[in-house]
């Protein structure tokens, strides 16, 4: 449990930064930044796993994939 007032809450609030931090990780070509970067992403998408809150799964699955999807769209 967090201190917001239920998991739903929690894992809602935590789909903002994760989707920042995969578009940063995405962005940056420095070794070590995206080391902590991917350090931040995982540890938020554990946060996120561990709320058991399946709508925040869902949530933060279909924010990730478009940002890789417009990461993608991108380069080509």
């Amino acid at each position: 449990m967090s201190t917001l007032r239920e998991p739903n809450a929690l894992g809602a609030y935590l789909i903002l930064p994760a989707t920042a931090l995969l578009a940063l990780f995405l962005r940056t070509k420095d070794s070590n930044k995206r080391i902590m970067l991917g350090g931040a992403l995982i540890l938020h998408l554990l946060a996120i796993l561990l709320t058991f809150s399946r709508s925040a799964w869902v949530a933060v699955a279909l924010a990730l994939a478009l940002v890789l999807w417009w990461h993608l769209r991108k380069e080509s």
